[in-house]
């Protein structure tokens, strides 16, 4: 998990603006677990603003899943459940988009700590602040922090961030990193495929830079040694890792 920028207005066409307004104004009236809801929030979705919505949502979150970083989100999904809070079901600020596994683990248990919701919002809040990773296994765990500690661990396991094939996905992408690293610095001749490799794997819409971030930001002396030659070998390293470093 890595935060990800809020859309702007403007970022929207000013139609999707006025279709969101009007389904607005028809949810206020819905009440909790009303059987409306849902109906109301697949046929908005399939409109042209809809539409709309969901591409400025997968843009902004550079095409992944903005909780397990996976590509190619399935769902808009509602960080305020739509069936519990549907008064927050069209409000723009409310809405993320997610892969279907993250998007059925989340479901509608939303539970709240000294009044602020438990699950961290990636939006809102810097995931960077609430987990660290085990760079030998990938798994994710919360910070020790009292603050911070009971959130990172509700939403690793209501998101089931450590389950399936995840953390044996991201040691991979830090193992695989480190390799194109070293391929920098001791090719004669840098060749394309390997700066190709490394822009693929450091760019935003990349998977799994949570863990990258962490990882380079904690670098062993060797580590540090290896990433300071590949930056002054390919120096646009500096600006594919900006937007998320």
């Amino acid at each position: 998990m890595i935060r990800v920028r809020r859309p702007v207005a403007g970022d929207f066409a000013p139609a999707t603006h006025s279709s969101l307004a009007s389904q607005h104004a028809t949810a206020t009236n819905f009440t909790r677990n009303d059987p409306r809801i849902e109906s109301a929030w697949n046929n908005f979705i399939r409109t042209v603003a809809g539409q709309d919505v969901r591409r400025v949502l997968t843009t902004t979150a550079h095409t992944k899943c903005v909780f397990c970083e996976r590509v190619n989100p399935r769902s808009v999904d509602h960080y305020y459940p739509k069936s519990r809070y549907p008064k927050r079901m069209f409000r723009l600020s409310n809405l993320l988009v997610c892969c279907w596994d993250c998007n059925t683990a989340k479901g509608s248990r939303f539970p709240h700590l000294n009044r602020r919701p438990v699950l961290i919002d990636p939006v809102r809040d810097d995931p960077a602040e609430f987990f660290e990773w085990d760079l030998a296994t990938g798994n994710v765990f919360a910070v020790n922090d009292p603050a911070r500690t009971p959130r990172a661990e509700f939403t690793r396991d209501q998101l089931r961030l450590n389950a399936q094939s995840l953390p044996d996905q991201r040691r991979e992408k830090v193992v695989l990193l480190r390799a194109v690293f070293n391929l920098i610095v001791r090719e004669p001749v840098l060749r394309p495929r390997t700066r190709e490799a490394a822009e693929l794997m450091l760019r935003p819409e990349s998977e799994y830079l949570g863990i990258v971030r962490f990882w380079l930001r904690n670098l062993n002396a060797e580590d540090q040694a290896l990433y300071d030659a590949a930056r002054a070998r390919l120096p646009e390293i500096d600006t594919w890792v900006e937007q998320w470093l």
